[in-house]
């Protein structure tokens, strides 16, 4: 068996038995997982809507603004979307 394939498989292992600790009063950097509420201008919400950042999972903008916030910080973010419209975002991480 390739030693990459056994890499991978090792690495999968690692994710999936991961824990989850607070972060201790530290700003987010990539990698962190946090657990945000997301609201729109008009008044859609998520809440506690997980994400890795660095993941790709929410819109760059968000993910990049979330970076270096602190647990109950709200970031405003407006971003372009597909459609060229602007849209916003109001992001509050809870400490993970």
């Amino acid at each position: 068996m390739p030693q990459e394939l056994v890499d991978q498989e090792l690495e999968a292992l690692r994710e999936s038995v991961a824990e989850l600790v607070p972060a201790d009063d530290r700003e987010a950097r990539m990698g962190d997982t946090l657990v945000v509420d997301l609201q729109s201008p008009s008044g859609d919400a998520q809440s506690d809507t997980v994400v890795e950042l660095g993941s790709g999972r929410l819109v760059e903008e968000i993910e990049t603004a979330l970076v270096g916030a602190r647990a109950g910080e709200t970031k405003d973010v407006e971003y372009e979307l597909a459609d060229e419209s602007i849209g916003g975002r109001h992001a509050s991480p809870s400490s993970t």
